[in-house]
């Protein structure tokens, strides 16, 4: 059985002004594959993943997820995509617990199951003891461990990881990459 294609993007571009910071990118994902982009700071990998999780639109070019176009399809492309972006963008004054549930209202997990999915996304990102604990209390690493459980809560069949690991110690590091 042939791998399905998960993400096409063709002829990607971004400008801000007269200035590309992505110049006509085009690639495609396939089923299981696992894909990193690498380039020195300023090259576009932060632009090009906010252009995918539809954090940012492209100038030009066109983004399909299972054979659906990104500009026309972006609830389904949006539920199939999860994110840990580079920069922190958790509410600080809200507990852990309270983050991921505003996450899951986000994604439309309403049901007898959401606090059973935020628990267990909490505890596989090692952070069952900081449930009831404000996010300005944690440690750079423990909110970085929060981010990627939000990111794994909706369960995305596509992750993007943007320097995912920064902050993180080299054991949790390893956890979470196993």
């Amino acid at each position: 059985m042939p791998n399905e294609t998960i993400l096409q993007v063709t002829g990607l571009r971004k400008s801000y002004g007269k200035t590309p910071a992505v110049d006509d990118i085009s690639f495609a994902f396939e089923t299981g594959e696992f894909v990193g982009l690498l380039g020195p700071n300023g090259a576009g990998k932060t632009t090009t993943i906010k252009m995918l999780t539809g954090l940012t639109r492209p100038t030009a070019g066109s983004i399909a997820y299972f054979g659906r176009d990104f500009a026309s399809h972006q609830r389904f492309a949006k539920s199939a995509t999860g994110c840990v972006p580079q920069i922190n963008n958790l509410d600080r004054d809200l507990t852990a617990y309270q983050n991921m549930y505003h996450h899951a209202l986000l994604y439309d997990i309403r049901d007898a199951s959401t606090d059973e999915k935020i628990t267990e996304a909490l505890h596989f990102a090692g952070l069952t003891n900081y449930i009831h604990r404000k996010v300005k209390t944690f440690s750079g690493g423990t909110m970085r461990r929060l981010v990627i459980a939000r990111a794994l809560l909706h369960q995305p069949r596509i992750l993007f990881l943007d320097e995912p690991t920064v902050g993180l110690d080299p054991q949790i590091r390893r956890d979470i990459w196993d």
